[in-house]
């Protein structure tokens, strides 16, 4: 909780900081709160329901969603509030008497296809979080959805970017899995695949994950909170762990990666890869294979 209070008061600050941001003479990026008031069609979740930052560029005017207040079973966001288009998805912690709002009732979100780039982090609070309907515009995804009970993700088949295949969402320019849902198995191969995006698999039942030939990287932070896990097999592949695609500050000692440091029954990782690793440190057995 005092990791998670020190985030809140960075992302407090950050809000502060960049609640007014001019570029160049001409004010040619403008960043501040908004409030609209105007009702939407009643399918949508309304103004006072959300929190908003307007934006104003050399492309327009357009808003992002700074904060879900709503509790609704399905919440679905309509493409603009008060005529402005909803171009971006990135809410904050919603807090309430100084902690995070837990909310345990929403089962599904619907994003309008006006959307652009989005930051799910933040909605790992949404404990019962099923599916998630992503935009047909969508051209960025960071910090993907650590949800647990995360069932279904859909995305139109038009988007030029991201993909959705056998329970996985997918970077397709990068060749890299962002995230694995609706796992029913203990065990699970991960194949087809260059790169093992952030927070790929999170909180699974999951004992043994396999990662086959043609993995070259995996994040620190990909797999992360599986209390089961137990074992890790590398690929003759393998060329390295990085720290984060998302975050650049993450730590460089990979031994304190996400992976290492929150799936506290991870006793073996079985290498077949030239990489040398060192984790007796966390208790973590390597067991160089043979390819």
């Amino acid at each position: 909780m005092k990791k998670l209070k020190r985030i809140l008061a960075s992302l407090s600050l950050l809000a502060l900081t960049t609640a007014f941001v001019s570029c160049g003479d001409n004010n040619k990026v403008t960043i501040k709160d908004i409030e609209i008031t105007e009702a939407v069609d009643s399918k949508y979740v309304q103004p006072n329901e959300l929190d908003f930052i307007y934006n104003k560029t050399n492309d327009g005017e357009y808003l992002y969603i700074k904060r879900i207040k709503s509790t609704k079973e399905e919440i679905n966001i309509a493409s603009q509030y008060g005529g402005y288009e909803v171009r971006n998805f990135q809410p904050d912690y919603y807090v309430v008497d100084g902690e995070p709002f837990i909310n345990t009732t929403t089962k599904k979100i619907i994003l309008p296809d006006t959307i652009e780039k989005i930051n799910g982090s933040t909605l790992f609070t949404y404990s019962n979080l099923e599916e998630i309907v992503l935009p047909k515009k969508l051209t960025k995804i960071i910090h993907f959805l650590t949800s647990p009970s995360l069932k279904k993700i859909e995305i139109s088949s038009d988007n030029e970017f991201f993909k959705v295949e056998n329970n996985k969402l997918i970077d397709k320019e990068n060749n890299r899995l962002l995230k694995v849902f609706n796992l029913e198995n203990d065990s699970i191969t991960i194949d087809g695949f260059k790169e093992i995006g952030d927070n790929a698999i999170c909180k699974t039942n999951l004992t043994e994950i396999i990662f086959s030939d043609g993995v070259e990287e995996i994040s620190g932070t990909s797999i992360r909170g599986n209390q089961k896990l137990t074992s890790i097999t590398l690929p003759s592949t393998f060329k390295g762990f990085v720290p984060s695609y998302d975050n650049s500050w993450e730590t460089a000692l990979y031994s304190n990666y996400a992976i290492f440091s929150t799936n506290e029954n991870l006793k073996t990782i079985y290498n077949y890869s030239n990489v040398e690793l060192d984790l007796s440190s966390r208790g973590i057995e390597v067991i160089k294979m043979a390819k």
